[in-house]
């Protein structure tokens, strides 16, 4: 019916309607920092941490690269192989959970010390954290946005699920997960994952994919005029979204009304009417705003300018 929604691999920029506010001190955010540097890893961890940071021809960054190479050339095929032989053999998706368990490792690859805020905040816990480049996260992305195209779903699952455990911050793997759902008529899961997706939302474009998502679950469901209040809205924070377009047309071709956009009040009103977020979670902006505040205050300008642009991008819609 729809144009499936497709991964964008890489890094995100950063995405509301609430504004910025005070809150806690960012220290209040972030866990202790060098308290477990001197444990061993874990076998199975050194090993994927030797990969990653391995030189030579078949690294993991150059797989990965050459992976996305093939992806911009048309030859899905020749991704898929290609990773296969290295993604595919590692034990990360099985091990990943016993691995804590053995050693109370959390095994993380946030992009940034936003993500890295944002999760202890949510989930207040005092995590011994192994770092992983950002290669591993993206590799098991890439690697299970092409199982999805290749409907081999059940890789795919496990590959994205290990993804969303190394970064439970970052929507890319939470959607295309979301996508098996899909593919597979459970609209319950696919919302699911979907309201799971706005949580952590802190990108413009990552918020329109929400909605969007949102807006195919009522077209599902029968709820046009729902469904469109959340594709107009999602049209606020990714404007340049041609499948909104292709959805609201679905919708009048379904009706037989013609397409005509409510007030921005009226949008958000018949959202809020039926819990469906507008923006970026509380928890998100008030994140950006402390960390922007806070490293600002401390000379920390780097992480200042990446707070304050989550804040920008979200304030355009």
């Amino acid at each position: 019916m729809v144009m499936a929604e497709r991964l964008t691999v890489g890094p995100q920029g950063p995405a509301s309607d609430a504004p910025a506010q005070d809150g806690e001190p960012v220290a209040a955010f972030m866990p202790p920092a060098g308290v477990h540097d001197e444990q061993p890893l874990h076998p199975d961890v050194q090993r994927l941490v030797s990969m990653v940071e391995n030189n030579e021809e078949l690294a993991l960054p150059v797989t990965v690269e050459m992976a996305l190479s093939h992806i911009e050339d048309g030859n899905p095929k020749a991704a898929l192989e290609l990773l296969d032989g290295v993604v595919g053999e590692m034990t990360t998706a099985d091990r990943l959970p016993a691995i804590r368990r053995e050693t109370g490792h959390a095994l993380f690859a946030f992009k940034n010390r936003f993500e890295a805020a944002l999760h202890f905040h949510l989930t207040g816990r005092d995590y011994i954290s192994v770092a992983f480049p950002e290669a591993l996260f993206g590799a098991f992305c890439v690697y299970g946005w092409l199982l999805v195209e290749a409907g081999r779903h059940d890789d795919a699952a496990r590959s994205l699920e290990t993804a969303i455990m190394l970064n439970p911050c970052s929507c890319e793997p939470v959607f295309e997960r979301a996508e098996i759902h899909k593919a597979r008529g459970d609209l319950d899961g696919f919302l699911s994952l979907t309201m799971k997706a706005f949580e952590v939302a802190y990108s413009a474009v990552d918020l329109g994919r929400c909605l969007r998502n949102h807006g195919y679950y009522e077209i599902e469901c029968g709820n046009y005029d729902l469904a469109a209040a959340s594709l107009w809205r999602s049209l606020a924070f990714d404007p340049a979204s041609g499948l909104a377009w292709n959805e609201l047309a679905y919708i009048r071709e379904r009706t037989g009304q013609p397409l005509v956009e409510p007030s921005p009040d009226a949008i958000k009103t018949t959202l809020t009417t039926n819990n469906i977020p507008i923006g970026a979670s509380a928890a998100v902006i008030a994140v950006a705003s402390t960390l922007a505040r806070d490293s600002m205050a401390n000379g920390k300008y780097e992480d200042a300018l990446l707070a304050t642009s989550i804040l920008s991008d979200l304030s355009r819609g």
